[in-house]
């Protein structure tokens, strides 16, 4: 899955949403909270074709909606979804050494240390 459409379309398989009009529907709200375009079932469509790309408040809200990694799903970098759940907490201070701002697994931003 070389293009953004292509991985967006693969994660709306996964998703629990019957139709791109949900999902449209779905992700208008928080997409307007954040003041970004996207939240039209036009623009949705526009994005599962190739025909337009998302922003990243757009690929944000979709990869939570989705349930896969924002990583993943900007990029294609790391999984869609992790195998097993990352116990964060345990893994926060390796990570941080690491420079890492967010799980390399999963994608999650992780807290600043001492949070």
């Amino acid at each position: 899955m070389s293009d953004i459409s292509d991985r967006l379309v693969y994660a709306f398989g996964l998703g629990s949403f019957k139709s791109i009009r949900s999902f449209a529907n779905a992700i208008a709200a928080p997409l307007a909270a954040r003041n970004a375009p996207g939240g039209r079932y036009a623009s949705v469509h526009g994005y599962l074709s190739g025909k337009t790309r998302p922003s990243v408040a757009f690929i944000e809200e979709a990869a939570r909606l989705l349930r896969v990694s924002h990583i993943w799903l900007a990029f294609g970098q790391g999984v869609a979804r992790p195998a097993d759940p990352i116990d964060h907490a345990e893994q926060l201070r390796e990570w941080t050494v690491l420079d890492y701002t967010y799980c390399p697994h999963c994608g999650q931003v992780l807290p600043e240390v001492g949070e």
